[in-house]
């Protein structure tokens, strides 16, 4: 493997760097097997290992390391452990914006009960004590749901059904 590295210093980069890649591929496969399980699948996780892999291989070179294997298992491990934060970061803020959601929601319904109408996006923010930016983002979410709900709803629902539900009147008709 010796030879191999002094390709990438002194060589045809890419064919060093092609080889060691294949031949650390199964490590890669082995790191992402024993991450798995942690938020992202083990083809994702691989997926960023070789990621991690090339980028060691380039970067081997400049370091001042001696142990190229352990180098590079390092890297690839990081490389790994950053996807698995980012992916865990990812849920915690859309699990968040869901709960804002569901808040925004119960606000809304408590408020048009007790004000008889449908409150505005300020009293709806006010009453949550948030800004008036979250609000609005927050309620353009909810708009953008509840809308895909319904369509998603009128896909099983047949045109008659919906007409005898609401009568004419209603729909614009007659």
């Amino acid at each position: 493997m010796s030879g191999l590295l002094e390709q990438i210093e002194h060589g045809p980069v890419e064919v060093a760097s092609e080889r060691l890649l294949e031949t650390h591929l199964e490590m890669v496969l082995d790191l992402a097997r024993s991450k798995s399980g942690r938020g992202l699948s083990i083809g994702d996780l691989f997926q960023e290992g070789s990621v991690g892999l090339l980028a060691a291989i380039r970067a081997f070179p400049a370091a001042e390391e001696k142990d190229f294997d352990h180098f590079v298992a390092g890297q690839v491990a990081l490389t790994m452990e950053d996807a698995i934060l980012a992916e865990e970061e990812e849920v915690r803020r859309e699990n968040l914006l869901i709960q804002a959601a569901a808040d925004y929601d119960r606000v809304e319904l408590a408020l048009a009960r007790e004000l008889h109408r449908a409150p505005t996006a300020a009293e709806i923010g006010q009453k949550l004590e948030w800004s008036s930016e979250r609000t609005e983002m927050v309620r353009e979410i909810v708009v953008e749901a509840r809308r895909r709900h319904d369509e998603e709803l009128l896909l099983y629902i047949e045109p008659d059904e919906v007409t005898d539900l609401l009568g004419e009147d209603e729909l614009g008709g007659g």
